[in-house]
């Protein structure tokens, strides 16, 4: 945590401009997220106990500093990963921003992914949520 403290500050340093900037690590009460077996649902990440995420917002998708950020979010990333040798990226789908893979989004176990888009194709036949990081992503036609 240190390292991530630090960077940030250096960061801020080097372009006050991006002071809004958010570095969340957020915990949750888990006992009952742990309570089911992991393999009873396609939910990926039943032995995590904290949500983290990076966020800098910008006026206009043109913005200068938008690859600096970038660079910033995986410099950030990699440290939050450094800490746990060996531990795949993974991210909470409603905190991904797309750069993410789809394993690091729903689980790396194929059979999740499998079962993910069974419910999907199921309960949404017609791929109408398919807009923000989807399992199925959406066909030309189905573009809004």
């Amino acid at each position: 945590m240190r390292a991530i403290y630090d960077l940030y500050n250096e960061k801020i340093r080097q372009h006050p401009i991006l002071g809004g900037t958010r570095v969340v690590l957020e915990g949750y009460a888990v006992q009952g997220v742990k309570s089911f077996p992991s393999g009873d649902s396609a939910f990926p990440f039943r032995d995590e106990n904290i949500l983290t995420a990076f966020d800098a917002v910008f006026d206009t998708p043109d913005d200068p500093l938008i690859e600096f950020a970038k660079t910033w979010r995986d410099e950030t990333v990699a440290l939050w990963n450094a800490g746990q040798a060996g531990r795949k990226p993974t991210a909470y789908v409603n905190y991904a921003s797309g750069y993410e893979s789809l394993e690091a989004m729903y689980g790396y176990e194929p059979w999740r992914l499998d079962r993910l888009r069974e419910l999907k194709s199921q309960y949404d036949p017609d791929n109408k949520f398919a807009w923000y990081n989807p399992i199925i992503p959406p066909t030309l036609d189905e573009t809004p």
